[in-house]
């Protein structure tokens, strides 16, 4: 069957905002939550749109994991400062705390959020969301989040729910994995579920997408691609590291520092030309795998985060052939099992990290217990059977 393209022009809430003449923030002090992905289509920056705008008035800036200009690195603690250009006063809330202090929205009325990110729950722009909508329903702060599409569409479901008891960061809220959600249909669920801390609820008002079907990949949208982060630098990327950034929680390499991050997954003691034979033989849907020899050499400021740094490394380079038919989370799975068997002695658990990206300690039980991917990803149907219809009454699109 032919691969359906949906073609059309998307216009993003803060476009949206902008066209209205910023109607809806008029008379508000705003705290602006965003990052370099917060732009109008040709670029300009949310904070300049927004100054721009007659009777809008920002008051401050936060910034979330990378900081406001995406420069940092993965998981390093950014410091708070002033924007350059306005002089505003900028908070990170990937810092000294990951949630906005009453101290910080001193003399605001409302919050709005504007960040692309991927539809993840490993990512963690949606837990700055709940965190800042959190502390604005503790201070009856309005909260506003000006939506953007998700860019691996809004109609696939993948992962298991997370328990409670391995909450972080990288997951605060039972949803799964690849949710299906934008961040303001997310927000709602997270608000009328009374997911948020005490069972609070925020005055919360979404500015919704205009021309996005559900079944929309970001390539479809016309929007200009901004890299979410250092190693997303592009949608392939983002679609492999549904599933490979797993790997985080094992000491292989997800490909950070090379031309393709979370498509090269590597170490210096891997076979790569074996593994490369043996995941063909998987016959997973919508990817293909080949040997690649590679030597992560990071962007200047993520050294740190890459493995292996200007090692050479062995590995498969992983390859969507079919994105609709691709299962990222049972095709890393299944990678992951296969080079534990094929170098059991060389291969380590992250077990902390790897627990909490996965939402449960069960999937890393089941491997050690000899379990095969596909039976682990099984047991997650009834998760997702669980969270369809919960989802379902979010839907804004």
């Amino acid at each position: 069957m032919k691969e359906r393209v949906i073609v059309g022009k998307v216009r993003s809430g803060l476009e949206i905002v902008v066209k209205s003449g910023g109607e809806v923030l008029r008379g508000k002090r705003l705290g602006v939550i965003t990052n370099h992905t917060g732009v109008l289509d040709d670029g300009t920056h949310i904070v300049d749109a927004l100054m721009g705008l007659e009777g809008v008035e920002v008051r401050a800036l936060f910034g979330p994991e990378h900081g406001i200009r995406g420069n940092h690195a993965a998981g390093v603690a950014v410091e708070s400062d002033r924007d350059t250009k306005t002089g505003i006063r900028m908070y990170s809330l990937y810092g000294k705390t990951k949630k906005p202090t009453p101290e910080m929205l001193q003399g605001l009325d409302a919050l709005v959020y504007d960040i692309q990110d991927i539809g993840l729950r490993f990512y963690t722009y949606v837990w700055t969301m709940a965190l800042a909508m959190e502390a604005a329903a503790e201070l009856g702060l309005e909260f506003i989040v000006l939506d953007r599409p998700n860019p691996l569409t809004g109609v696939i479901l993948e992962g298991n729910l997370l328990d409670p008891r391995f909450a972080s960061f990288v997951g605060l809220h039972p949803v799964l994995i690849r949710y299906g959600l934008t961040a303001g249909e997310l927000a709602c669920l997270l608000n009328r579920e009374r997911m948020l801390a005490g069972g609070r609820q925020v005055q919360l008002e979404v500015i919704p997408l205009e021309g996005w079907a559900r079944e929309m990949w970001y390539d479809e949208t016309r929007l200009p691609w901004v890299p979410p982060s250092p190693n997303i630098p592009d949608l392939d990327s983002a679609i492999a590291f549904a599933g490979t950034c797993i790997f985080e929680g094992t000491n292989v390499s997800e490909g950070r520092g090379t031309p393709r991050p979370f498509q090269y997954i590597t170490a210096p003691w891997i076979d790569g030309p074996k593994l490369a034979e043996v995941m063909q033989g998987e016959a997973l849907r919508g990817v293909e795998f080949a040997p690649i020899v590679v030597s992560p050499n990071p962007l200047p400021g993520c050294e740190a985060q890459a493995k292996f740094y200007t090692t050479e490394c062995h590995g498969v380079a992983l390859t969507v052939t079919d994105r609709r038919k691709f299962q990222p989370l049972l095709s890393a799975l299944t990678l992951l099992v296969q080079i534990r068997s094929l170098h059991r002695e060389k291969f380590q658990w992250h077990p902390e990290h790897f627990n909490h990206l996965m939402g449960t300690d069960a999937v890393l039980k089941a491997i050690e217990g000899g379990r095969r991917a596909n039976s682990i990803v099984a047991e997650w149907t009834a998760d997702q059977q669980r969270f369809a219809p919960l989802r379902q009454s979010y839907l804004l699109y």
